[in-house]
């Protein structure tokens, strides 16, 4: 989901909203323009939009109900984009599960109604978060993104005796091993200089609190000062996200406090986050787009150059990884319309090298 050269990524950490406003219906539909926003966002469900739509009006920076804009191929649930009047900003729900989210953008992105050469793309969603490093309500600017589940799972029920987890990276035989076998899409680095950009900017917010919130976090002091952050108000944070289809709490902290099982505190503990959740995905996330609005000439325009790599694990946007085993492009930017298998027989082949070293099954 994160594409072309300017992408933004916010993953704000937050409670559920319980009641969703209906969005507004669109006033225009202009089938024959192109639109080339400066800012896109990204919702992946209901929630997450309605905010969007109810409280951007307020800004000055236009209605995103505004104008609608077929694009086949999107979620069915959401079968459009919205903009504002003057197609600046833009706002599409992707639907929810990794399926439904990649078809979505990539239906997106190949939509010739949209122009998106010079656009920040903003991913506003819900995500869980470690008591170790934020709390509920906190906003939080990724550099790295992380697809964690593309690992091989043995049932807990059958661990050999001492292992402390039933998942092993794909290529291997042992827990907590770096994987030899990759698909390419576990790791993508993120423009640190543009998160840079984004939190400087989200922190100018005023972030919303409850008294619930306030109540459930309390409940982390006992825990010592490792989970100090789970007690403190809502911040804007540096960090990073991960993504699976399979997850224990998308919108709350991913692990108990004291005295409470995990099932509990999935089920039945009220955390009392909702309504800061959404007003923060808005509060944050309107600072971002405000800035890039505002600055577009003296510093958005051209982009915010990166000084670190940025892209996937192959390297296919060019450069060399910092992370897994190096470009299986040689450094070089995958060329939209290669026509050659030769990357796939390299990473076979580099698969054949690597599993030497451990188990057979590529």
């Amino acid at each position: 989901m994160e594409l072309l050269r300017f992408i933004l990524t916010a993953f704000l950490q937050f409670i559920l909203l319980p009641l969703v406003t209906a969005l507004p219906r669109p006033l225009d539909t202009r089938d024959d323009e192109v639109f080339a926003p400066k800012v896109m966002i990204i919702s992946m469900w209901s929630p997450e939009a309605a905010v969007w739509h109810e409280r951007l009006p307020d800004s000055n920076l236009g209605n995103l109900s505004s104008i609608t804009v077929h694009a086949p191929g999107l979620s069915m649930l959401f079968p459009c984009a919205t903009c504002t009047e003057d197609g600046s900003i833009c706002h599409v729900t992707i639907g929810e599960g990794e399926i439904n989210s990649a078809a979505s953008v990539m239906a997106l992105m190949l939509s010739p109604k949209f122009d998106f050469r010079h656009t920040y793309f903003l991913i506003a969603g819900i995500a869980g978060v470690n008591p170790k490093y934020g709390t509920l309500g906190s906003v939080a600017i990724a550099r790295y993104s992380v697809q964690v589940a593309l690992q091989y799972e043995i049932d807990i029920r059958s661990l050999p005796p001492g292992w402390p987890t039933g998942y092993i990276s794909y290529g291997r035989d042992q827990p907590h091993q770096q994987p030899f076998i990759t698909y390419g899409t576990e790791v993508f680095e993120l423009n640190a200089q543009l998160q840079d950009a984004a939190y400087g900017l989200a922190s100018k917010a005023q972030l919303e609190d409850a008294n619930g919130p306030k109540e459930y976090r309390a409940l982390y002091r006992r825990m010592g000062e490792t989970y100090k952050s789970a007690s403190q108000p809502p911040s804007v944070i540096k960090c990073d996200t991960a993504t699976s289809d399979v997850y224990y709490s998308g919108s709350n902290f991913d692990r108990p406090p004291p005295d409470y099982t995990d099932l509990d505190h999935l089920t039945a503990a009220k955390q009392n986050g909702f309504s800061i959740a959404i007003a923060n995905i808005f509060n944050a996330g309107i600072e971002i787009v405000k800035g890039v609005i505002e600055d577009w000439d003296t510093t958005f325009k051209d982009g915010i150059r990166a000084e670190n790599y940025i892209g996937d694990i192959f390297g296919s946007l060019g450069g060399e990884p910092d992370f897994g085993f190096g470009s299986l492009t040689h450094g070089e930017r995958i060329a939209p319309d290669s026509k050659s298998s030769e990357l796939a027989n390299r990473e076979m082949d580099r698969r054949r090298i690597l599993t030497q070293k451990s188990m057979r099954k590529i």
